[in-house]
């Protein structure tokens, strides 16, 4: 499966309560004149705006089901992103949308409708979008801490909840058509019970793991990389996917983090290469060994032996190396003739490309693997340039791509340029948030 099979899953899941909608009462009735189509919109806004806030949660679960969708979580989140937005604007015009009957009377009385009143099933509806546009600002608009801004998101939960009990206990096109009524409940306990599942019993899915910080060492001044060993049950993995990570420090933040698996499998032992990003990676260091770490994962479908096309280009980019070392490591343990891959490693200098070591070496020695690095203070930015002229045949080629997101977006246009399409452009990035 992949995103285009999700995202027609989410198109007709919506389209769905629009259809059953208009199978109620005949068009002329819904439609006949300008304050009777505003309303409708307005209710046509509520039923799909509900639908995709459901979706959403769903979403937001990182269940295997959605990754299988999607193809991987990166591509479950970009979608969440989008669905939010739009759940976010049909439900705010929502109200918008009704209140042109009120602005027949006075602005007053439109002003009174969208402000609660004591009536208390129009009144959810009002203080469930009120928090939703507070958590909204808190997200866009104020510099807060990503675990104030992490513990605010648990009350879009609140949110759902007050609009749903609003869906239901208005006088509606959902409280009169049984058909639509079973549609949206089935729908709303699926994103509630996604919500529930995610924050309340997270932490008993058999996704998550404890590990032991068995090694640390420091690669480069801003970049560690740390051995972590199964206390009890190991996580089945493959090089390329990435976990999220929760260092047990006495003073540091109980967050968990995206980062790449930077070896090969071997049994209860993997390593995570962390580069000082920010206020939580860049107090890492305080980690020791013997410290505990809850490990969630693994996610994601990034890796070369997910393709078909075994001529592949790889390109990490800075710390974006690291989902390439354990697919190195295991080019390199296990030699497959039929592969033929051109690794480009982007750094400024030589200096910061010490971090792969002689991985290198020993994955060339199989035959099929050429490492080209790239140096930006020499070479300016990667390009796709750069690349065709070294790698002669990249029309062939699928590509592999991680790093910076400005520097992924660039290069997928450049490939496209010279025309090498989406589908053979594979990319990693953790804005998951």
């Amino acid at each position: 499966m992949g995103k285009f099979f999700g995202i027609s899953s989410i198109i007709a899941l919506t389209a769905v309560p629009v259809i059953l909608w208009l199978r109620i009462e005949p068009l002329a009735l819904r439609f006949g004149g300008p304050d009777l189509f505003l309303i409708s919109l307005g209710r046509l806004a509520a039923l799909t705006g509900i639908v995709l806030f459901s979706l959403n949660l769903m979403l937001s679960a990182r269940s295997r089901v959605s990754e299988r969708i999607f193809g991987g979580l990166p591509r479950v989140y970009a979608v969440h992103r989008t669905v939010g937005a739009l759940a976010f604007i049909l439900l705010l015009f929502h109200p918008l949308l009704l209140v042109s009957r009120a602005l027949e009377i006075s602005l007053a009385a439109a002003a009174g409708f969208l402000l609660p009143e004591g009536y208390l099933a129009k009144d959810l509806g009002i203080y469930a979008l009120s928090l939703m546009i507070i958590l909204l600002i808190l997200t866009f608009f104020v510099s807060v801490r990503y675990e104030t801004w992490k513990n605010s998101h648990r009350f879009m939960g609140l949110a759902f909840f007050l609009g749903a009990l609003h869906a239901f206990m208005i006088p509606s096109d959902i409280s009169r058509d049984t058909t639509l009524r079973y549609y949206i409940l089935f729908v709303v306990s699926l994103g509630g019970a996604s919500f529930v599942y995610r924050t309340v019993f997270g932490f008993w899915t058999d996704r998550k793991f404890e590990y032991e910080v068995i090694g640390k060492k420091t690669l480069l001044d801003n970049i560690i990389e740390f051995t972590l060993k199964a206390r009890k049950r190991a996580m089945e993995y493959r090089p390329g996917q990435f976990v999220f990570a929760s260092f047990k420090v006495r003073g540091l933040p109980r967050q968990s983090h995206p980062f790449s698996i930077s070896s090969d499998k071997s049994g209860n032992e993997f390593k995570l290469t962390i580069k000082n990003l920010g206020d939580y990676t860049g107090r890492l260091h305080e980690v020791k060994t013997g410290d505990l770490v809850t490990i969630e994962g693994p996610f994601g479908r990034f890796g070369y032996e997910n393709l078909r096309n075994k001529k592949q280009v790889w390109i990490g980019a800075g710390i974006g190396v690291t989902p390439f070392i354990g697919m190195i490591e295991k080019l390199a343990k296990d030699p497959d003739k039929d592969y033929k891959v051109d690794f480009y490693y982007c750094t400024r200098n030589a200096k910061e490309q010490e971090i792969i070591g002689n991985l290198v070496g020993r994955a060339e020695k199989t035959g099929g693997f050429s490492f080209i690095p790239h140096y930006s203070d020499e070479y300016g930015r990667i390009n796709a340039g750069f690349i065709s002229s070294r790698t002669k045949d990249a029309k062939e080629r699928d590509f592999l791509v991680c790093g910076p997101p400005a520097l992924m977006r660039s290069l997928r246009s450049q490939l496209n340029g010279i025309g090498i399409t989406n589908g053979r452009i594979h990319m990693e990035e953790f804005n998951l948030n």
